[in-house]
């Protein structure tokens, strides 16, 4: 409420899979209500909605951050925060976004 009665714009992104959290059906299930509720906030606010949980898990590989060991080289290194590739690629789904909305 802050943010926009500066003139801000609101950017949000959904969380993404982490290690572990796959392994627990309830815990996915959760995860996705809960981006559920951030994308359904940001549209009844008008604020712009980002979702990076499809660039790191999908149906076919629900979590990109972990190989189940706790490492993937290309996005993360204990399969919970993002590397710099990881980061750069959040990056720019974020600012594809943000231009999208300019």
């Amino acid at each position: 409420e802050k943010a926009v009665a500066a003139g801000l714009k609101v950017v949000m992104t959904d969380n993404t899979p982490a290690l572990g959290a796959i392994i627990i059906a309830s815990e996915m299930v959760k995860l996705k209500e809960l981006n559920s509720l951030i994308a359904e906030y940001c549209a009844a606010n008008g604020h712009l909605f980002v979702q990076l949980y499809s660039v790191f898990g999908d149906s076919t590989n629900p979590d990109k951050l972990s190989d189940g060991l706790g490492t993937t080289p290309d996005y993360s290194a204990d399969g919970l925060h993002l590397n710099p590739a990881g980061s750069i690629l959040a990056a720019q789904k974020i600012k594809a976004v943000m231009d999208a909305y300019r």
